[in-house]
């Protein structure tokens, strides 16, 4: 495979991690610090209302689960909805 092949599939397979909600190890930043900044990503990167809401619930829901503080509960209230 080459190279560029090998970071394309390396790409999506890290996309598919993120989209999921699960990180392969706990991020350093608490859910505190983590959501808010996702949240405003969210508002600059999107443009109507409900792109901004999804993208804001797959932040809930990967903060949640995967700040430096997020216990089972935490994860388990996020992905209940």
């Amino acid at each position: 495979m080459s190279r560029t092949g090998f970071v394309s599939v390396l790409v999506l397979m890290l996309g598919l991690v993120s989209y999921s909600g699960n990180a392969l190890a706990r991020e350093k930043q608490t859910i505190g610090q983590g959501l808010p900044a996702c949240n405003n990503y969210c508002e600059a990167h999107n443009k109507t209302a409900r792109s901004i809401n999804g993208c804001k619930n797959g932040c809930l829901t990967y903060w949640l689960c995967n700040g430096a503080d997020a216990d089972a509960t935490s994860c388990a209230l996020a992905r209940a909805g």
